[in-house]
Parts: structure tokens; C-alpha cells; sequence
């Protein structure tokens, strides 16, 4: 092992209420790796040198997206944060998907896709988090986070879909 570093410090008083697991895949930007860890908290770390770059108590049980600028992220109530990916300061912060059982994100240039519940894919701009688009898919809810394949934005849903979107 090269390194080791905490992105969330354990809280609760027995090993039931006290889990910090990482949750979903890392988002890769550059020497850094940013990811969520369960209900505590969202965080980058330089993969480089082994050191933590920021941390910021966040709950959630789903991973986060990101781009050089933001790393994006629903909370449980799906309140959606965006944070500057540098410093982790908010960089905005929306209600407006709140209690649609929101996936992990992906950033796509310059949206913010998320997936609920239901198969809706909401568009939002990566900059304001003001809505932009919304599509809907099979009625169910996505199987991972949306994929980007060069200009297709894809959704696999737990119904067995595969829908494909080109933003333009």
C-alpha cells in the first residue's frame, strides 16, 4: 500500500451506526480522486502524493459526479450539492429535485444529469443547477449512474432498459 487517508471520521456509538465505507466508484480529475462516503461525508484526495485536498460532512448513500469545476452530489432528502472541486467550498446548492429518489449523478460537459426514481432524467446546468431538460425513460429507476461513451450520455434502468441521449 502507497497510502492511506480518511475522507470521513466514523461517528455513532456501535459499530451498526458508525459505517464510513466509500459508496460507488471514484471520480478521477486529474492527480485527484473525489468520492462520498456513506451518510458522513464527500471529499477529494491528491492520488499523487497521498494527501487529503478537502473533506465536507455531506450525508448520502449514492456516489458523486464531477468535473474539473464541480463535484456534484444528492444528500439523502435528494437536496443536490454542487462543490467546487478545488477547495470544496458550495459552489451552488438546489431543492428541486427533493424526495425523487435521486442516483449518482455524471457530468456531462456542461449539465448535471441525474436519474430518479421514477426514470426520469433530469438535466441541470453544471454551473447554476438551474433546470434544464427532462426525459423520461422505462418508469423505473437506473441500475448505476448515467455513462458518458463519447457524445451519448447513457441510463441503464432496473427494468432491463439501455436508453442513449446526444445533448447538442
Amino acid at each position: 500500500m502507497r497510502w492511506e487517508v480518511p475522507v470521513a471520521s466514523p461517528r455513532g456509538t456501535n459499530e451498526v451506526e458508525r459505517p464510513a465505507d466509500l459508496v460507488a466508484p471514484v471520480v478521477r480529475l486529474g492527480d485527484n480522486v473525489c468520492m462520498r462516503a456513506f451518510q458522513s461525508a464527500v471529499g477529494c484526495v491528491n492520488a499523487e502524493r497521498g494527501n487529503l485536498v478537502w473533506t465536507k460532512n455531506a450525508g448520502g448513500t449514492e456516489g458523486v459526479g464531477g468535473s474539473d469545476s464541480v463535484i456534484v452530489g444528492a444528500d439523502a432528502s435528494d437536496r443536490i450539492t454542487a462543490r467546487r472541486s478545488a477547495s470544496g467550498e458550495t459552489a451552488w446548492s438546489t431543492k428541486s429535485l427533493m424526495y425523487r429518489v435521486l442516483g449518482a449523478p455524471a457530468v456531462v460537459g456542461p449539465t448535471v444529469v441525474f436519474v430518479d426514481g421514477d426514470g426520469t432524467v433530469h438535466w441541470l446546468s453544471a454551473d447554476k443547477g438551474e433546470p434544464l431538460l427532462r426525459l423520461g425513460t422505462d418508469g423505473s429507476a437506473s441500475a448505476a449512474a448515467p455513462v458518458v461513451s463519447g457524445t451519448t450520455l447513457l441510463v441503464a434502468t432496473r427494468n432491463g432498459g439501455l436508453f442513449a441521449f446526444r445533448p447538442e
